[in-house]
């Protein structure tokens, strides 16, 4: 039988990266590989569970998968929240994402941007669970990772509409390079304001490469699907890398 797995590729950097970004920060622990191993489970489990609820009774096959998947996620889970039981916290907004974008799914509108800002949300709570993991807290840190990573992936959203579902749109555009502008300026206006509160200047640097993609990138140019998404993956590769750095 064919393993069922998300399609939505752009979606594992999402999962991942944020896992990432808090590892550097927090500096690697090896609980991290239980937290990376049952939240691969959750999000293997999220996408035949949200098929299975847009239709019950022609999607019955994937009842298994979902089973399967949510009891891997468990036991690998099970001792992580033995070891860190504060991760109970970030489990209920997880579990909040998931019955929204299910929602979405069963009214057919998967792609409305709302969506996939909620699931960009609750994967980006990932960067905060592994902080967690390293530091046993959470602190200012913490909302960082979890804001940087909404904001990027926000960012990557847009970008991709303009070039694709929403390709000629004019607008669109206009809203991806104006956001993009606010993004690159928004971590040093903030150390401006706040100096001893918010000394993440340079959490430009890990927006850059998501500014630059989009400023570059000609209206109306056509680009294969195979050229933007080798482009998300080298900005999300840069982002993690960078962010990490910064905020370790």
């Amino acid at each position: 039988m064919k393993a069922v797995i998300p399609r939505e590729h752009g979606a594992w950097g999402m999962l991942f990266a944020p896992l990432l970004v808090g590892m550097f920060a927090g500096g690697l622990a090896a609980s991290h590989v239980l937290l990376v191993l049952s939240m691969l489970g959750v999000y293997l489990a999220s996408y035949p569970l949200i098929q299975w609820f847009k239709n019950p009774k022609r999607n019955a096959h994937l009842r298994g998968w979902i089973l399967g998947y949510g009891a891997a996620s468990a036991v690998l889970g099970l001792p992580l929240v033995y070891l860190y039981p504060k991760l109970v916290w970030l489990a209920l907004p997880a579990a909040v994402v998931l019955m929204i974008n299910i929602g979405f799914a069963v009214r057919k509108q998967e792609r409305h941007i709302l969506n996939d800002l909620v699931a960009i949300s609750g994967l980006s709570l990932g960067g905060v669970a592994a902080y967690y993991v390293s530091t046993n807290g959470f602190d200012l840190t913490s909302g960082v990772i979890w804001l940087s990573c909404f904001l990027v992936f926000t960012g990557s959203v847009l970008h991709v509409k303009s070039l694709i579902r929403e390709k000629g749109n004019r607008t669109i555009k206009a809203a991806a390079n104006i956001y993009h502008v606010l993004l690159v300026a928004l971590p040093i206006a903030a150390e401006f304001a706040f100096p001893e509160l918010l000394p993440y200047k340079w959490m430009s640097l890990a927006f850059a490469f998501s500014a630059i993609k989009v400023w570059v990138t000609p209206f109306n140019k056509p680009m294969r699907s195979l050229t933007i998404g080798m482009i998300e993956i080298a900005n999300t590769v840069w982002f993690a890398i960078s962010a990490g750095i910064v905020l370790h």
